[in-house]
């Protein structure tokens, strides 16, 4: 790579930029970089590519006008296929050029001759392309997930405990790599009569009092089972902010904070007392700030801790939060090399 040891990466120059192929190339990358690219143009140095995953997924973003977005930028459209990831189609950037590629390998000569390519989000390559050297400070404009402080709303009740993410979402259901289409997907085999996409009139979610509702109350355990982040995302699409329960699969809990869902977590008798009150369709108001819910005159505490709490306020996610210690970040790397080979090497063990 033809880097000294410490080098800082923020701030080296770039000669190509490279968003798509097979890793990366989705539409919600695509969307995402195109949010970035959006009224601004790539430093004249730099050759920037773009190569849609798929050709539906190039066929999408061209009816949503991405593609005029990258191009109007100054990246090159292209079809989808392997293009620049991999130097055995014939295209190459120029000999001994550095790279930032959204792709999954970078081993010597992967993007051509002597190319040194670093790998990056599509985010962080769009921002690099147009500001023509390596960075990641172009991404605080852009809103991950919407801030979360009052939430006032009908609450469905699914006091059943260990309701699964395969209940949740159900496998045949995930049928996507975006984060979007997935909302018809959420309890699929209780909210449909078998074998079909009728509603189930029995089903609280079908019950006509309930439409705006945005608040779950779950029983014991919500949330356990598989990883899959499919469940939250389709979830929040459906509109649900809250899930109040008395605990939570852990994985499901942590996914819920990085994509803008507050698991409120409450005792047994809390539960029973809000379910009861909900019955009707009643509205709930969850305070974030004081971690109240509040009803009828009446106030319950929930728990939750202070850093996913402050997330959730401020709807960062964790590349937010990290971004915020910048300056922090900056320092240690433009310290001197004697003390950082130190704590590198303390860092390792």
């Amino acid at each position: 790579m033809t880097l000294n040891v410490g080098t800082p990466l923020l701030g080296l120059k770039i000669d190509g930029a490279f968003i798509g192929s097979c890793t990366n190339g989705r539409l919600t990358d695509l969307r995402r970089a195109a949010a970035i690219l959006k009224g601004k143009k790539v430093a004249p140095h730099v050759k920037a590519i773009c190569v849609p995953g798929s050709s539906r997924v190039k066929a999408e973003a061209e009816k949503e006008g991405i593609d005029k977005i990258f191009i109007n930028a100054g990246f090159e459209w292209c079809e989808s296929g392997c293009g620049f990831c991999f130097y055995a189609g014939g295209e190459t950037f120029e000999k001994g050029a550095r790279v930032i590629s959204s792709t999954n390998r970078n081993f010597e000569g992967r993007q051509g001759p002597q190319v040194k390519t670093h790998i990056a989000a599509p985010e962080t390559v769009a921002a690099s392309a147009v500001l023509g050297f390596i960075t990641s400070k172009i991404r605080k404009n852009i809103r991950v997930m919407e801030a979360l402080k009052i939430i006032r709303a009908p609450a469905i009740s699914l006091l059943i405990p260990n309701i699964n993410t395969d209940v949740i979402m159900p496998s045949r259901e995930m049928r996507k790599v975006e984060r979007t289409g997935l909302k018809e997907g959420i309890f699929a085999d209780w909210r449909y009569l078998p074998g079909s996409r009728d509603p189930d009139p029995n089903f609280i979610m079908n019950d006509k009092r309930f439409e705006s509702a945005r608040i779950i109350l779950g029983g014991e355990n919500f949330g356990c089972g598989s990883s899959r982040e499919f469940a939250v995302w389709g979830l929040y699409e459906y509109g649900f902010r809250v899930i109040i329960a008395p605990s939570f699969g852990d994985i499901f809990y942590k996914n819920c904070i990085v994509n803008g869902i507050l698991p409120a977590i409450i005792e047994h008798g809390a539960l029973e007392v809000l379910n009861n009150y909900c019955l009707n369709a009643s509205p709930l108001e969850i305070n974030l700030e004081t971690k109240t819910i509040n009803f009828n005159g009446n106030s319950l505490p929930f728990d939750i801790n202070n850093h996913a709490r402050n997330l959730l306020l401020e709807g960062l996610d964790q590349i937010d939060r990290t971004l915020e210690y910048t300056e922090k970040i900056d320092t240690f790397i433009n310290a001197d090399k004697k003390n950082r080979s130190w704590v590198y090497v303390s860092k390792i063990g």
